[in-house]
């Protein structure tokens, strides 16, 4: 299902379209629908990433979630660099529609530093995300308090 045919289409807080696909920016949560055939490489993704930045703040925790509505290829060394310079991601949920997509998440597992889930619906994937970022933030906050 895509974002704006789901329920959470009046919870986006932010949409960017680009040549490669959507990115729907919401509270603390970002979900991406990128374009049949793209290959989703580290340059392909740095505009977005630049633009989360912005909207989130640099150091903001945010999860990621990938709908993968069409087939695409993801690099997936690319993760690597990505979390070399970047490293605000809690946690990671993909929405796998059929075997393919299902595969590559297995092969990305290896690269990803985060928490990563495979769901079956939107909505699944948004409310374990948001728990994640929400748990992140309480550590912190827990952290801070046993410092000061």
């Amino acid at each position: 299902m895509l974002v704006e045919a789901s329920l959470l289409k009046n919870r986006i807080a932010r949409k960017i379209e680009t040549a490669y696909g959507k990115f729907y920016f919401f509270e603390n949560f970002i979900i991406s629908e990128f374009n049949e055939g793209v290959i989703v490489t580290y340059e392909v993704s740095a505009p977005i990433i630049n633009e989360a930045k912005k909207h989130y703040g640099k150091a903001a925790p945010i999860a990621y979630i990938s709908n993968r509505v069409n087939s695409y290829s993801v690099n997936p060394t690319d993760w690597l660099r990505f979390y070399k310079e970047n490293n605000f991601i809690v946690s990671m949920a993909v929405i796998a529609h059929n075997h393919l997509a299902l595969s590559n998440v297995m092969l990305e597992r290896c690269f990803v530093r985060c928490k990563m889930k495979k769901f079956s619906t939107l909505l699944m994937a948004a409310s374990w995300s948001q728990n994640n970022v929400n748990k992140f933030k309480d550590r912190i906050i827990t952290d801070l308090k046993h410092i000061a």
